[in-house]
């Protein structure tokens, strides 16, 4: 009886094809993973102008009078439609 390719046995072949296959299914996974990862914002956002005012009050670059008359300045401001941050 003829066997395919007389009998040498062609198994080998199919190791270079699972490796093949496994890069394929690996950068496939790779790029969602990627994807999804870059949806989210990489850096915060810039504080507002009140979280500022906030924090030079905290670290005491302003007294508390100074730091009202700021913030009700920015408060004003931000009532007449402009925003505090300035944006």
């Amino acid at each position: 009886m003829h066997y395919w390719n007389d009998g040498y046995e062609a198994w080998w072949w199919m190791i270079p094809m699972m490796a093949f296959l496994l890069a394929i299914i690996g950068i496939i996974v790779w790029a969602f993973m990627h994807a999804a990862r870059n949806d989210q914002p990489t850096s915060p956002s810039a504080p507002c102008a009140e979280e500022v005012l906030a924090h030079r009050f905290a670290a005491g670059e302003i007294d508390a009078d100074e730091y009202r008359e700021r913030r009700d300045a920015l408060r004003e401001r931000a009532g007449n439609g402009v925003s505090p941050s300035g944006r």
